[in-house]
């Protein structure tokens, strides 16, 4: 008697080439796939790290064009060009200082028409503002406080303000009209730098840096307070 071989079946062989196949097509999409995500999010990462460094830029950059200074008149008053209001306080409307040296890190404090809409509180008048960075987190940090009578008082009162992460580099420099220098204290220049550059540097681990530079010009009088 004789037995043939069932048409159309598979032998053991063959089934174990045709899963070994399948098993490596697979994984070719697999990684192909995981790939395509890992890009997506790092694209998506950079993107929204990139828009913190320019917002926090332009910020400053805003903040810094709209720097107030005072105008000096009899004993020692000070007279201010905003609503015609008089202040006491000579060294409240005259604050624009910039130092590396600071122990706490605050690169930045100023008194400025600009304002930080988001917070709360009115959003004109004359306003107190202080930028530090924490170099060991890599984090940019922003308060405002309106102004009032006491410079320190005021503003330990607000909250920092986180403006970006992964800051690798902060630096600001001042023209003086003659050379730029990285050092400015308005009560000794007694009067307001020509123009400030901005430059941030921020970088996530493993990914490309995004860099803002700008520079800005101070509108106020710069010899107001000569």
């Amino acid at each position: 008697m004789n037995h043939r071989p069932a048409k159309g079946a598979f032998t053991l062989v063959e089934l174990l080439v045709t899963i070994a196949m399948m098993g490596i097509i697979l994984s070719m999409i697999y990684g192909s796939c995981f790939g395509i995500s890992g890009s997506v999010r790092r694209f998506q990462n950079r993107t929204a790290l990139r828009e913190q460094v320019r917002s926090a830029g332009a910020l400053m950059s805003r903040q810094i064009r709209c720097a107030y200074v005072g105008r000096e008149i009899s004993e020692g008053a000070v007279h201010s060009t905003l609503r015609g209001s008089n202040v006491q306080d000579k060294s409240l409307l005259t604050c624009f200082r910039s130092s590396l040296d600071d122990p706490d890190g605050v690169f930045l404090r100023l008194v400025t028409t600009s304002a930080v809409t988001t917070l709360q509180g009115p959003g004109d008048g004359l306003f107190e503002v202080e930028y530090r960075l924490d170099d060991k987190r890599g984090q940019l940090f922003y308060r405002q406080a309106l102004s009032a009578n006491n410079w320190n008082n005021v503003l330990e009162s607000a909250d920092w303000q986180l403006l970006a992460e992964k800051v690798k580099s902060m630096e600001l420099a001042f023209f003086d009209g003659v050379q730029w220098r990285y050092n400015w204290d308005q009560e000794k220049e007694r009067e307001l730098p020509h123009a400030v550059q901005i430059s941030i540097i921020a970088e996530a681990e493993g990914d490309r840096a995004c860099h803002f530079e700008t520079t800005t010009e101070v509108f106020c009088g710069r010899s107001s307070t000569r």
